[in-house]
């Protein structure tokens, strides 16, 4: 494969081409694809795998307060695993020991491992970054919760610079890292996009708290063909339905703030006509 694959936007087996509208999302002002503005009819919308199946298409999300994710995240080492690519289900898994974490509403969920997948596999508005990032995380009960970060070609990143450079091949090969910083795949801005779904590889398992993050994470070229190369036909799942799901959402929209300072501004000049 020469260079990174860009840039159709694959909805079930048709590929949309970019168009010139755009749409401001929180902080980002994203492309918005002719698909985005259609329903997924070429998505079954009764998977027999369920209704909640990940990924899918982020659009519309309702805005609401949010219980905040309370990240525990050490400097740690890993040990980097190669689960069988070219495999379109496989991945570069980096394996974390005990030790960090993240509370959701007083429920603690234990970082397991974290992996990469190219395309992206959310969409944003019908916008598909260059890859992906997961965060997968177990409470004691065995329940799922994963944070996800779309990964946009961009300055090199110097976290991630070892492990990349140093990709495991083949399912036969590992690599070690000794000391690596978990708190540095967040982002500064922690707002999330919420909704239940599933596992994105088999068995499909749906109960997952899936939370992605709005603010991308950035890597170089060389850094994205490196990934690329082990996954010449990619490692991602197609978008699924969103049924009746609803997206939450902690990012206001500018109409939100408006809305709020309006609100502010009557509020004050009642206040003062009572005084009055």
């Amino acid at each position: 494969m020469s260079g990174v694959k860009k840039k159709g936007y694959v909805f079930g087996e048709k590929k949309m081409t970019n168009m010139t509208m755009f749409l401001r999302r929180g902080s980002r002002v994203l492309p918005l694809v002719a698909g985005a503005l259609l329903s997924l009819t070429s998505v079954s919308m009764a998977n027999p795998l369920g209704l909640e199946q990940s990924p899918i298409d982020i659009v519309n999300p309702v805005f609401s307060v949010l219980p905040p994710l309370v990240f525990d995240y050490k400097t740690t080492s890993l040990h980097v695993i190669n689960t069988g690519s070219p495999h379109e289900e496989a991945t570069i898994r980096a394996v974390v020991p005990a030790g960090s974490s993240v509370v959701l509403s007083a429920v603690t969920y234990n970082l397991l491992q974290f992996h990469f997948h190219i395309e992206a596999e959310h969409y944003l508005n019908g916008h598909r970054p260059e890859m992906e990032l997961h965060l997968v995380h177990s409470d004691a009960g065995g329940n799922l919760l994963v944070v996800g970060r779309w990964i946009e070609l961009g300055a090199h990143n110097a976290l991630l610079n070892e492990m990349f450079a140093n990709l495991p091949p083949t399912i036969a090969d590992f690599y070690d890292i000794a000391s690596f910083n978990l708190a540095g795949l967040l982002p500064g801005n922690r707002g999330t996009y919420r909704y239940p779904g599933s596992l994105t590889t088999e068995p499909f398992t749906e109960g997952v708290k899936w939370n992605m993050f709005d603010e991308p994470l950035y890597m170089d070229q060389a850094q994205i063909h490196a990934f690329a190369a082990l996954f010449p036909d990619e490692n991602r799942r197609g978008v699924q339905a969103l049924n009746t799901r609803v997206v939450l959402s902690d990012i206001p929209e500018p109409a939100t703030f408006l809305l709020s300072g309006l609100g502010g501004l009557v509020l004050v000049v009642l206040r003062r006509r009572r005084r009055a």
